[in-house]
């Protein structure tokens, strides 16, 4: 995940080193308002660890797409703040313990094969605030901020076992709140809207976590939880367009 957060930042770098020169040729530099709304549509990649990480939890692709929409205000020459949801579109493979060669087939199952393909989106929300450097037609906009993802649906799941009078009780929570740093590029295209790149790092404030408890009648046999900090941690690379409003 550093390797590919340090080669897309290279990139963003690269890109943005061309914008002092352009500035100087560039006298468009009215298209920015200093204070404005906008909207922003954007699709791209989510790029996510991929190793199982533990038996009670559930093991995501390393590559997923998404989608967002947002609201801006620059409410400043220097600051602006947004919020917005979107989702990812990726689907993960079961937790190892709940392997039907181990557990059998229940009507989950059944339910979780039809039902696969809406499972597959998981929702996100985010906020935070960004610092605007303009270069002529260009903002470059480093930003901090807070989300919540659903990494994972979750479950809770009570299986009765092949073992006689064995029950499986499990657990598994992925959906975290996050911090979330970032940079943008915004190139106006026209006053009332432009085109605009961005990446940024996710890092869960919480711990996704699976639990199982095996029990025979009233009695609890066996206990195991297993938390992650590492789970969640993605890196969200998007492109899209924003129309602007409200300039002043």
């Amino acid at each position: 995940m550093k390797n590919l957060f340090l080669t897309a930042l290279s990139f963003f770098s690269f890109v943005f080193s061309f914008f002092p020169t352009y500035a100087q040729h560039d006298t468009a530099s009215a298209y920015i308002a200093d204070r404005y709304w906008s909207i922003k549509l954007s699709g791209g990649i989510v790029l996510m660890r991929h190793a199982s990480i533990s038996p009670l939890l559930s093991t995501r692709p390393n590559l997923g797409g998404q989608q967002r929409f947002r609201v801006q205000h620059a409410f400043s020459k220097k600051w602006l703040w947004y919020a917005g949801y979107g989702a990812n579109y990726y689907s993960t493979e079961r937790p190892a313990i709940l392997d039907p060669s181990h557990i059998g087939i229940h009507k989950e199952d059944v339910v979780e094969g039809i039902f696969g393909a809406f499972e597959a989106l998981k929702l996100t929300l985010d906020g935070g605030i960004q610092y605007r450097i303009q270069a002529g037609r260009w903002e470059i906009l480093p930003q901090l901020g807070l989300g919540y993802t659903v990494n994972d649906w979750g479950r809770d799941r009570e299986i009765d076992l092949k073992e006689e009078g064995t029950t499986l009780h499990y657990q598994m929570k992925g959906a975290l709140l996050n911090m979330q740093a970032g940079l943008n590029g915004h190139f106006w295209l026209f006053r009332k809207g432009y085109l605009f790149m961005g990446i940024t790092a996710e890092h869960p404030l919480q711990k996704a976590w699976g639990e199982a408890i095996y029990t025979k009648g009233e009695e609890e046999i066996s206990r195991n939880k297993a938390h992650s900090a590492r789970f969640g941690q993605n890196l969200n690379v998007e492109l899209g367009y924003a129309f602007v409003f409200g300039r002043r």
